[in-house]
């Protein structure tokens, strides 16, 4: 059974009202006796009406799913309703051609009689349309509902497809208040300023040889079996290393972020803390120094120690600012309060500065610098 058939029966059905409606509003004004009676069938048609629309308006826009018994049932019952309506208009006809007149008619040629049969018919065919809209709600209330629980079906398995890389995601760039950061911006380029003059004079070659140099430094500050790590001057007096591993993160919409080796630090006997900051040739030979090429990072942006079992980061007064996990950990120029690092967490230092110049002394480039990016990383904690 197509539903188009019950839409076009439904559309047809309020056609016919609406013109049987229109009749009746005439006949009572030029018929004052039969009002009473008259206005009661209208207020049943308008009524049927409503009921009709909302039908209409179910098989419409909804794909139907109901049983075909139930769909011949809603049309046999839209088509006696066509035709108790047809009978009242025909009624009517009658009344304008009778000889005796609307009113002798009326009074004496059995209308009255006629039109109380089919206010009564109305009455039934219209609780019928209402019990069989009310079954047509339950059914789609039940199928959405059947819909609704395979849609979470569904999403839990896609959750369990999910990779753990995917629970990371939350782990992006920071959400900063463009007015909160607009002042640290402003005071970067006046303090980066000297550092633009001398970086287009070619005064400081640190960056642009940096990634050579750090490359080198990750690998002297990871030794390749205990013995090595012994072997050198800094003795561990447990078997157990702990050390620290800074890897790129990029996130899929920001690309931006400063690219950097892996780099592994493991903690010595003689000291606990681990120095992040800018690049610098003199101390890229630091063991517990970790450098990078980008000049919104601070010479000594921030501080990660080990201190019993539990690893810890700082910010330094940096002006840029440090990200734990998207929420910066102070404001510019502050030294922030201890924060517990755990494995898996995402730092980053500074923040993207589009006020530097390019090679040819313009200033606002619109091509981002390599140097003047932020630094996104993983951090990875263990033992060795």
């Amino acid at each position: 059974m197509d539903p188009l058939s019950i839409t076009v029966s439904c559309v047809t059905l309020v056609t016919a009202v609406s013109r049987v409606t229109y009749s009746l509003t005439g006949f009572i004004r030029e018929w004052r006796d039969a009002s009473s009676d008259l206005r009661i069938i209208s207020q049943e048609l308008s009524s049927m009406q409503i009921v009709i629309g909302n039908l209409r308006n179910t098989f419409a826009t909804k794909e139907s799913t109901l049983p075909p018994n139930l769909k011949e049932q809603i049309l046999g019952i839209l088509k006696s309703c066509l035709q108790v309506v047809g009978g009242i208009e025909a009624s009517l006809l009658k009344h304008a051609n009778s000889r005796l007149g609307k009113g002798g008619y009326w009074a004496l040629g059995g209308g009255k009689e006629d039109m109380a049969k089919y206010r009564s018919s109305l009455e039934a065919h219209k609780s019928a349309l209402e019990i069989t809209l009310e079954l047509v709600s339950i059914t789609i209330s039940r199928d959405i509902k059947k819909d609704t629980t395979q849609i979470l079906k569904e999403m839990a398995k896609l959750r369990q497809r999910l990779p753990i890389a995917q629970a990371q995601y939350r782990h992006s760039s920071p959400r900063w208040t463009p007015r909160k950061e607009m002042d640290n911006i402003n005071r970067l380029t006046e303090i980066y300023q000297h550092e633009d003059e001398a970086y287009i004079s070619g005064s400081n070659s640190d960056i642009e040889k940096s990634d050579t140099d750090i490359r080198t430094a990750s690998n002297v500050s990871r030794p390749s079996t205990y013995q090595d790590y012994r072997s050198t001057a800094y003795a561990h007096t447990s078997t157990s290393i702990p050390y620290i591993q800074f890897s790129p993160y990029y996130h899929p919409q920001t690309d931006t972020s400063t690219h950097f080796p892996s780099t592994t630090v493991y903690l010595s006997a003689h000291t606990n803390t681990i120095h992040l900051g800018r690049y610098s040739k003199t101390r890229s030979q630091e063991r517990n120094f970790v450098g990078f090429a980008s000049r919104v990072v601070s010479r000594m942006h921030c501080d990660i120690w080990h201190k019993e079992g539990k690893w810890y980061i700082r910010d330094n007064k940096s002006l840029a600012g440090t990200w734990l996990n998207s929420e910066r950990l102070s404001e510019a120029g502050r030294t922030s309060k201890p924060y517990r690092l755990r494995d898996g967490d995402v730092v980053q230092l500074g923040m993207d500065y589009h006020g530097g110049y390019d090679a040819n002394g313009l200033e606002g480039y619109q091509d981002l610098k390599e140097s003047w990016r932020h630094v996104r990383m993983f951090v990875h904690l263990g033992q060795h």
